[in-house]
């Protein structure tokens, strides 16, 4: 029998190990990096006693990691039948052999002391990464197993197309550490910290507005009970943000420099999804480059009626919504004066009767189509295939 299938008697024999077995699917190393040091052990002595050319065919694997080595020093072999005992001793005498630092002896027992077991603490944490250009972000709820590891939801969310992509992850404990420890730690879209109550309200936001002519993703159906009940929609961080800084008016500077960082491209542009509003945007420029005389000043023009093509009413509402969200990132990040200001230009294209006059807009306007602007002011024929960037 494979090691595979060994290890699937294994995860119906050891329930608490089960959610890393399995999706390890027979990979020696996988299985190892999510297992805990004592679950480790207990997979390895159960091949011991049920197993042991299997398990002598995974503990070969596991002693070129620290982690293996320190699962085969944990384990007794007085309680293995005599094929396993066998298969013990020679793994540690090839251990040994190496220097790593294992017992000596596998016939004789050391005295045990009862005592109670480990008790883990529950898991219960959320995370929230900022948006990529077109206006999607990840967020990722994370949760205790009953079996002792753990489980991660992500979802992709975006506030025209609903929830885009939906996975769920189970792991021991330590490698969804590791797993959060790489989403939080990521240079542009790190996630931070949020609340689960949050997440929820964003997923439940999120899936009242997927589009009804395309399904959830299969994998949110299994899930959807458990993760929407209870949710309230309106408990989101953006709302939190605003709690919390109710009282706080933005400076013009502030304001300025957010407008900067639409302007480099770290914060926006979230266009439309409609390939066809993009493409008539870029039309009016190059329409603009043939017939001028004056450039700069024809570009200037065409800017700003190509913003009102590409930022209708729904598209200013997104990205208000949007810079709630951002306000959350950047007052959780210590950065309130940019929290502030997210908020305030939020509040303004609410309120502004045309959003596709705001500054905001227009530079958003301006950076999805640098490009070809870029293209266009320089010397030569403007080529009639550029389209905006963002329209991939």
């Amino acid at each position: 029998m494979s090691l595979a299938q060994r290890l699937e008697e294994a995860a119906s024999a050891l329930p608490r190990e089960a959610d890393a077995i399995r999706p390890a699917n027979g990979d020696a190393l996988t299985l190892l990096h999510g297992l805990e040091p004592e679950a480790a052990a207990r997979v390895l002595a159960w091949l011991l006693e049920h197993a042991p050319e299997e398990a002598e065919e995974l503990a070969e694997v596991w002693l070129g990691e620290p982690e293996g080595a320190l699962a085969l020093a944990a384990l007794d072999g007085t309680s293995l039948p005599k094929a396993g005992r066998k298969v013990l001793r020679r793994l540690l005498h090839r251990a040994r052999s190496s220097g790593l630092a294992v017992p000596t002896a596998v016939a004789k027992a050391a005295p045990k002391v009862a005592r109670l077991p480990k008790v883990e603490a529950p898991i219960d944490e959320a995370y929230v990464a900022p948006f990529d250009p077109r206006g999607a972000r990840l967020v990722y709820l994370v949760e205790s197993t009953p079996s002792g590891g753990a489980r991660v939801f992500e979802a992709l969310l975006d506030g025209a197309r609903g929830l885009v992509d939906f996975q769920v992850y189970r792991a021991g404990r330590s490698a969804v550490r590791s797993f959060v420890r790489d989403v939080t730690g990521r240079a542009r879209y790190g996630a931070i910290a949020a609340e689960p109550t949050q997440v929820r309200a964003l997923l439940a936001v999120h899936v009242a507005r997927h589009p009804a002519d395309r399904p959830l993703p299969r994998a949110f159906g299994e899930w959807r009970g458990r993760l929407l009940s209870g949710a309230d929609a309106s408990a989101t961080p953006g709302a939190a943000a605003r709690a919390a800084l109710v009282d706080d008016d933005a400076h013009a500077a502030d304001v300025d420099a957010l407008l900067d960082r639409v302007r480099t491209g770290e914060l926006g542009p979230w266009p439309t999804n409609d390939r066809a509003r993009l493409e008539a945007a870029a039309q009016t420029l190059r329409d603009a480059a043939k017939e001028a005389d004056e450039l700069d000043v024809a570009l200037a023009r065409a800017i700003d009626v190509a913003a009102s093509g590409v930022y209708g009413p729904e598209e200013g509402a997104l990205c208000a919504e949007r810079l709630d969200e951002a306000a959350y990132l950047h007052w959780r990040g210590d950065e309130i004066a940019l929290a502030r200001a997210a908020l305030q230009v939020a509040d303004e294209l609410r309120s502004a009767t045309d959003t596709s006059t705001h500054a905001f807009v227009r530079l958003a306007t301006e950076r999805l189509l640098a490009p070809l602007l870029e293209e266009l002011r320089s010397p030569g024929d403007p080529s009639q295939d550029a389209v905006p960037a963002q329209a991939e």
